[in-house]
Protein backbone atom coordinates (compact mmCIF):
# COMPACT_ATOMS: atom_id res chain seq x y z
CA UNK A 1 0.00 0.00 0.00
CA UNK A 2 2.84 2.38 0.87
CA UNK A 3 4.48 1.64 -2.47
CA UNK A 4 1.22 2.30 -4.31
CA UNK A 5 0.72 5.57 -2.44
CA UNK A 6 4.26 6.67 -3.19
CA UNK A 7 3.71 5.80 -6.85
CA UNK A 8 0.49 7.81 -6.91
CA UNK A 9 2.23 10.83 -5.38
CA UNK A 10 5.08 10.52 -7.86
CA UNK A 11 2.71 10.40 -10.83
CA UNK A 12 0.63 13.28 -9.46
CA UNK A 13 3.73 15.36 -8.84
CA UNK A 14 4.95 14.68 -12.35
CA UNK A 15 1.61 15.67 -13.87
CA UNK A 16 1.48 18.87 -11.83
CA UNK A 17 5.01 19.66 -12.92
CA UNK A 18 4.19 19.05 -16.58
CA UNK A 19 1.04 21.19 -16.43
CA UNK A 20 2.88 23.97 -14.57
CA UNK A 21 5.72 23.98 -17.08
CA UNK A 22 3.26 23.94 -19.98
CA UNK A 23 1.29 26.89 -18.62
CA UNK A 24 4.46 28.88 -18.07
CA UNK A 25 6.37 28.12 -21.24
CA UNK A 26 3.49 27.70 -23.69
CA UNK A 27 1.19 30.52 -22.59
CA UNK A 28 1.96 32.62 -25.67
CA UNK A 29 0.85 29.70 -27.85
CA UNK A 30 -2.42 29.60 -25.93
CA UNK A 31 -3.05 33.34 -26.22
CA UNK A 32 -1.78 34.35 -29.66
CA UNK A 33 -2.86 32.56 -32.86
CA UNK A 34 -1.12 34.11 -35.88
CA UNK A 35 -1.54 30.91 -37.90
CA UNK A 36 -5.33 30.76 -37.56
CA UNK A 37 -6.46 30.87 -40.32
CA UNK A 38 -2.96 31.64 -41.63
CA UNK A 39 -0.14 34.15 -41.97
CA UNK A 40 -0.53 34.62 -45.71
CA UNK A 41 -2.42 37.71 -46.85
CA UNK A 42 -5.66 36.62 -48.51
CA UNK A 43 -6.37 40.03 -50.01
CA UNK A 44 -4.85 43.47 -50.48
CA UNK A 45 -6.44 46.89 -49.93
CA UNK A 46 -6.44 47.33 -53.70
CA UNK A 47 -9.01 44.52 -53.91
CA UNK A 48 -11.35 46.95 -52.12
CA UNK A 49 -10.22 49.99 -54.13
CA UNK A 50 -8.62 51.47 -51.04
CA UNK A 51 -5.65 53.82 -51.52
CA UNK A 52 -2.80 52.40 -49.46
CA UNK A 53 0.89 52.45 -48.73
CA UNK A 54 3.04 49.51 -47.62
CA UNK A 55 4.97 50.55 -44.53
CA UNK A 56 7.91 48.88 -42.82
CA UNK A 57 8.16 49.57 -39.09
CA UNK A 58 11.24 48.85 -36.98
CA UNK A 59 10.56 48.49 -33.25
CA UNK A 60 12.85 49.56 -30.43
CA UNK A 61 13.98 45.94 -30.04
CA UNK A 62 14.79 45.79 -33.76
CA UNK A 63 11.86 43.68 -34.97
CA UNK A 64 10.64 44.40 -38.49
CA UNK A 65 6.86 44.81 -38.83
CA UNK A 66 4.60 45.19 -41.84
CA UNK A 67 1.74 47.67 -41.94
CA UNK A 68 -0.71 49.24 -44.36
CA UNK A 69 -1.62 52.89 -44.28
CA UNK A 70 -5.08 53.27 -45.81
CA UNK A 71 -5.62 56.89 -46.84
CA UNK A 72 -8.46 59.00 -48.16
CA UNK A 73 -8.84 59.60 -51.89
CA UNK A 74 -6.85 62.85 -52.06
CA UNK A 75 -3.88 64.30 -50.21
CA UNK A 76 -5.97 67.16 -48.82
CA UNK A 77 -8.67 64.77 -47.59
CA UNK A 78 -6.00 62.55 -46.03
CA UNK A 79 -4.34 65.44 -44.20
CA UNK A 80 -7.69 66.74 -42.93
CA UNK A 81 -8.90 63.34 -41.72
CA UNK A 82 -8.38 61.66 -38.38
CA UNK A 83 -6.20 58.57 -38.35
CA UNK A 84 -6.97 55.30 -36.55
CA UNK A 85 -4.18 53.04 -35.36
CA UNK A 86 -5.95 49.73 -35.88
CA UNK A 87 -5.03 46.84 -33.55
CA UNK A 88 -6.73 43.55 -34.44
CA UNK A 89 -7.58 40.46 -32.38
CA UNK A 90 -5.39 37.51 -31.44
CA UNK A 91 -5.92 35.46 -34.61
CA UNK A 92 -5.36 36.05 -38.31
CA UNK A 93 -3.74 39.13 -39.80
CA UNK A 94 -4.55 42.54 -41.22
CA UNK A 95 -5.76 41.14 -44.55
CA UNK A 96 -8.65 39.45 -42.75
CA UNK A 97 -9.95 42.85 -41.56
CA UNK A 98 -10.21 44.65 -44.89
CA UNK A 99 -14.01 44.52 -45.15
CA UNK A 100 -14.24 46.23 -41.77
CA UNK A 101 -11.52 48.71 -42.67
CA UNK A 102 -13.29 49.59 -45.93
CA UNK A 103 -16.27 50.63 -43.81
CA UNK A 104 -14.05 52.76 -41.58
CA UNK A 105 -12.61 54.40 -44.68
CA UNK A 106 -15.93 55.04 -46.41
CA UNK A 107 -18.26 55.70 -43.46
CA UNK A 108 -16.02 57.25 -40.79
CA UNK A 109 -13.91 59.03 -43.43
CA UNK A 110 -10.65 58.37 -41.59
CA UNK A 111 -7.21 57.07 -42.45
CA UNK A 112 -6.30 53.68 -40.98
CA UNK A 113 -2.83 52.47 -40.05
CA UNK A 114 -3.16 48.68 -39.82
CA UNK A 115 -0.27 46.92 -38.09
CA UNK A 116 0.59 43.24 -38.24
CA UNK A 117 1.88 42.37 -34.78
CA UNK A 118 5.20 40.59 -34.50
CA UNK A 119 4.77 36.99 -35.61
CA UNK A 120 1.62 37.86 -37.58
CA UNK A 121 1.29 38.24 -41.34
CA UNK A 122 4.53 39.52 -42.86
CA UNK A 123 6.00 40.70 -39.56
CA UNK A 124 9.02 39.12 -37.90
CA UNK A 125 9.33 37.93 -34.31
CA UNK A 126 7.14 36.14 -31.79
CA UNK A 127 4.14 37.66 -30.01
CA UNK A 128 4.08 38.50 -26.30
CA UNK A 129 2.62 41.28 -24.17
CA UNK A 130 5.92 43.13 -24.09
CA UNK A 131 6.40 42.60 -27.82
CA UNK A 132 2.96 43.82 -28.87
CA UNK A 133 3.40 46.84 -26.61
CA UNK A 134 6.63 47.72 -28.42
CA UNK A 135 4.88 47.17 -31.76
CA UNK A 136 2.16 49.66 -30.85
CA UNK A 137 4.68 52.25 -29.68
CA UNK A 138 6.58 51.94 -32.96
CA UNK A 139 3.37 52.27 -34.98
CA UNK A 140 2.46 55.46 -33.13
CA UNK A 141 5.86 56.94 -33.99
CA UNK A 142 5.12 56.27 -37.67
CA UNK A 143 1.76 58.02 -37.39
CA UNK A 144 3.37 60.99 -35.68
CA UNK A 145 6.01 61.44 -38.38
CA UNK A 146 4.19 60.49 -41.58
CA UNK A 147 3.87 63.55 -43.84
CA UNK A 148 0.30 62.71 -44.90
CA UNK A 149 -1.07 62.33 -41.36
CA UNK A 150 -2.23 65.08 -39.03
CA UNK A 151 -0.52 63.92 -35.85
CA UNK A 152 -2.96 65.92 -33.73
CA UNK A 153 -5.86 63.70 -34.85
CA UNK A 154 -4.63 60.20 -34.01
CA UNK A 155 -7.03 57.75 -32.34
CA UNK A 156 -6.42 54.20 -31.12
CA UNK A 157 -8.78 51.40 -32.10
CA UNK A 158 -8.53 47.86 -30.74
CA UNK A 159 -10.67 44.76 -31.01
CA UNK A 160 -10.51 42.05 -28.33
CA UNK A 161 -6.83 41.74 -27.39
CA UNK A 162 -6.23 44.67 -29.72
CA UNK A 163 -8.20 46.73 -27.22
CA UNK A 164 -5.63 45.76 -24.60
CA UNK A 165 -2.88 46.91 -26.97
CA UNK A 166 -4.67 50.23 -27.46
CA UNK A 167 -5.27 50.78 -23.74
CA UNK A 168 -1.66 49.92 -22.94
CA UNK A 169 -0.36 52.35 -25.56
CA UNK A 170 -2.69 55.10 -24.36
CA UNK A 171 -1.40 54.68 -20.81
CA UNK A 172 2.12 55.49 -22.03
CA UNK A 173 1.40 58.03 -24.75
CA UNK A 174 -1.65 59.95 -23.57
CA UNK A 175 -0.29 63.24 -24.90
CA UNK A 176 0.13 61.81 -28.41
CA UNK A 177 -3.40 60.53 -29.09
CA UNK A 178 -6.89 62.03 -28.99
CA UNK A 179 -8.94 59.06 -27.86
CA UNK A 180 -9.37 55.31 -27.43
CA UNK A 181 -11.96 53.05 -29.09
CA UNK A 182 -12.15 49.44 -27.92
CA UNK A 183 -14.45 46.61 -28.90
CA UNK A 184 -15.21 43.48 -26.83
CA UNK A 185 -12.16 43.90 -24.61
CA UNK A 186 -11.53 42.12 -21.32
CA UNK A 187 -10.68 43.41 -17.85
CA UNK A 188 -7.41 41.47 -17.73
CA UNK A 189 -6.10 38.04 -18.68
CA UNK A 190 -6.40 36.96 -15.05
CA UNK A 191 -10.08 37.94 -15.08
CA UNK A 192 -10.50 35.94 -18.28
CA UNK A 193 -8.92 32.91 -16.61
CA UNK A 194 -11.43 33.25 -13.77
CA UNK A 195 -14.42 33.36 -16.10
CA UNK A 196 -13.35 31.19 -19.04
CA UNK A 197 -10.77 28.70 -17.73
CA UNK A 198 -11.33 28.46 -13.96
CA UNK A 199 -9.34 25.22 -13.79
CA UNK A 200 -6.21 27.32 -14.41
CA UNK A 201 -6.84 29.73 -11.52
CA UNK A 202 -4.12 28.12 -9.44
CA UNK A 203 -1.58 28.95 -12.14
CA UNK A 204 -2.35 32.67 -12.42
CA UNK A 205 0.84 33.59 -10.60
CA UNK A 206 2.75 32.17 -13.59
CA UNK A 207 0.99 34.46 -16.06
CA UNK A 208 3.36 36.95 -17.70
CA UNK A 209 0.81 38.17 -20.28
CA UNK A 210 -1.37 40.09 -17.88
CA UNK A 211 -2.88 42.79 -20.08
CA UNK A 212 -4.35 44.52 -17.03
CA UNK A 213 -6.81 46.86 -18.74
CA UNK A 214 -8.75 47.52 -15.55
CA UNK A 215 -5.76 49.08 -13.82
CA UNK A 216 -4.86 51.20 -16.85
CA UNK A 217 -8.30 52.65 -17.66
CA UNK A 218 -8.63 53.90 -14.08
CA UNK A 219 -5.87 56.40 -14.79
CA UNK A 220 -6.77 57.54 -18.29
CA UNK A 221 -8.08 61.03 -18.91
CA UNK A 222 -8.46 60.43 -22.64
CA UNK A 223 -11.88 60.12 -24.28
CA UNK A 224 -12.77 56.43 -24.45
CA UNK A 225 -15.51 54.51 -26.28
CA UNK A 226 -16.50 50.92 -25.49
CA UNK A 227 -18.26 48.92 -28.23
CA UNK A 228 -19.85 45.72 -26.98
CA UNK A 229 -21.68 42.78 -28.49
CA UNK A 230 -24.56 41.75 -26.24
CA UNK A 231 -24.10 38.09 -27.19
CA UNK A 232 -20.31 37.93 -26.92
CA UNK A 233 -19.63 34.26 -26.21
CA UNK A 234 -15.92 34.70 -25.37
CA UNK A 235 -15.67 37.85 -23.29
CA UNK A 236 -18.66 38.59 -21.03
CA UNK A 237 -20.19 42.01 -21.85
CA UNK A 238 -19.85 42.81 -18.15
CA UNK A 239 -16.11 43.24 -18.76
CA UNK A 240 -16.87 46.25 -20.96
CA UNK A 241 -19.33 47.61 -18.42
CA UNK A 242 -16.78 47.30 -15.63
CA UNK A 243 -14.10 48.98 -17.75
CA UNK A 244 -16.53 51.77 -18.53
CA UNK A 245 -17.32 52.34 -14.85
CA UNK A 246 -13.61 52.19 -13.97
CA UNK A 247 -12.74 54.91 -16.51
CA UNK A 248 -14.40 57.65 -14.49
CA UNK A 249 -11.41 59.97 -14.90
CA UNK A 250 -11.86 60.08 -18.69
CA UNK A 251 -12.81 63.50 -20.03
CA UNK A 252 -15.42 61.71 -22.17
CA UNK A 253 -16.59 58.11 -21.91
CA UNK A 254 -19.27 56.25 -23.80
CA UNK A 255 -20.46 52.67 -24.02
CA UNK A 256 -22.58 51.28 -26.83
CA UNK A 257 -24.17 47.82 -26.95
CA UNK A 258 -25.13 45.96 -30.12
CA UNK A 259 -27.98 43.48 -29.84
CA UNK A 260 -27.45 40.04 -31.33
CA UNK A 261 -23.73 40.66 -31.84
CA UNK A 262 -21.17 38.06 -30.79
CA UNK A 263 -17.43 38.37 -30.22
CA UNK A 264 -16.25 38.44 -33.82
CA UNK A 265 -19.17 40.04 -35.66
CA UNK A 266 -20.05 43.11 -33.61
CA UNK A 267 -18.87 45.43 -36.39
CA UNK A 268 -21.00 43.51 -38.91
CA UNK A 269 -24.11 43.13 -36.75
CA UNK A 270 -23.87 46.76 -35.72
CA UNK A 271 -24.15 47.87 -39.32
CA UNK A 272 -24.18 51.57 -40.07
CA UNK A 273 -24.87 52.47 -36.42
CA UNK A 274 -21.56 50.92 -35.41
CA UNK A 275 -19.59 53.30 -37.63
CA UNK A 276 -21.84 56.28 -36.93
CA UNK A 277 -21.15 55.78 -33.22
CA UNK A 278 -17.41 55.87 -33.87
CA UNK A 279 -17.64 58.91 -36.16
CA UNK A 280 -19.68 60.78 -33.55
CA UNK A 281 -17.21 59.88 -30.82
CA UNK A 282 -14.27 61.12 -32.91
CA UNK A 283 -16.08 64.39 -33.64
CA UNK A 284 -16.91 64.92 -29.96
CA UNK A 285 -13.37 64.08 -28.88
CA UNK A 286 -11.82 66.54 -31.34
CA UNK A 287 -14.14 69.25 -30.02
CA UNK A 288 -12.87 68.80 -26.47
CA UNK A 289 -10.13 71.10 -25.26
CA UNK A 290 -7.69 69.40 -22.89
CA UNK A 291 -8.41 72.10 -20.30
CA UNK A 292 -12.13 71.35 -20.27
CA UNK A 293 -13.72 70.10 -17.09
CA UNK A 294 -14.01 66.33 -17.11
CA UNK A 295 -17.40 65.04 -18.14
CA UNK A 296 -19.03 61.70 -18.64
CA UNK A 297 -21.45 60.68 -21.37
CA UNK A 298 -22.92 57.20 -21.45
CA UNK A 299 -25.39 55.34 -23.65
CA UNK A 300 -27.31 52.18 -22.90
CA UNK A 301 -25.54 51.79 -19.58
Amino acid sequence: MVVLWQGFLAVTGTLVGVVTASVYFLQELLLYHPNMPGREYDELPSNYRLPFEDIEIITDDNVKLHAWLITQSSLDATKNASTLLYFHGNAGNISHRLTDVRNFHNLVKCNILMVSYRGYGRSEGKPSERGLTLDAEAALKVAQKHPSIDSSKVFLFGRSIGGAVAISLASKAANSVRGIIVENTFLSINHMIDSAIPILKVFKMLNRNRWDNLAKVKDTHLPILFLTGRNDELIPPKHSQDLYHASKNAILRKIEFFEGASHNDTWFRGGTRYYETIAEFIEQSLAIDSSDTCSSISKNE
